[in-house]
């Protein structure tokens, strides 16, 4: 299943960069000239897509799945929760398309965000998590 949402997410980024293009040409308060009310009306009545709900789910509720990578010798609190492959890919395209999102009008993303509390707490504590795992599982020694 994550396979398939990571193809499918992959999609939705490649839709959003080429309509989000022209956004490292213009100023980020000027709303995107390709966009129609049509596009606008379906980002707000999906909730973007879905995507920070779905996300949201596979990482913080579903976040006990993960097998811990350690011996049996090694114990319970030494144990580093390791997240799949898929799972951190499928998040940072994710991160991809609300970027593209974001970057076809900021305005109209915050006032949707305004608008519904519930999406602007999943997306704070998604952040949050993502942010809290890569420095967690940071390894120095890979990075040089």
């Amino acid at each position: 299943m994550p396979l398939f949402l990571l193809k499918s997410i992959t999609f939705l980024e490649a839709l959003t960069s080429i309509i989000s293009s022209d956004a490292r040409f213009r100023p980020a308060y000027e709303r995107n000239n390709k966009l129609g009310e049509h596009y606008l009306f379906v980002v707000e009545n999906t909730e973007m897509f879905g995507i920070i709900n779905m996300i949201a789910t596979l990482l913080l509720t579903h976040s006990e799945q993960f097998k811990t990578s350690c011996n049996s010798l090694e114990s319970d609190q030494n144990a580093t929760k390791i997240m799949p492959q898929t799972f951190l890919s499928l998040s940072i395209v994710c991160i991809k398309v609300l970027n593209n999102i974001i970057r076809m009008d900021v305005k109209f993303v915050q006032q949707m965000l305004v608008k519904n509390e519930i999406l602007l707490d999943q997306l704070f504590h998604l952040m949050n998590y993502l942010l809290v795992y890569a420095h967690e599982n940071y390894d120095k020694n890979e990075d040089t």
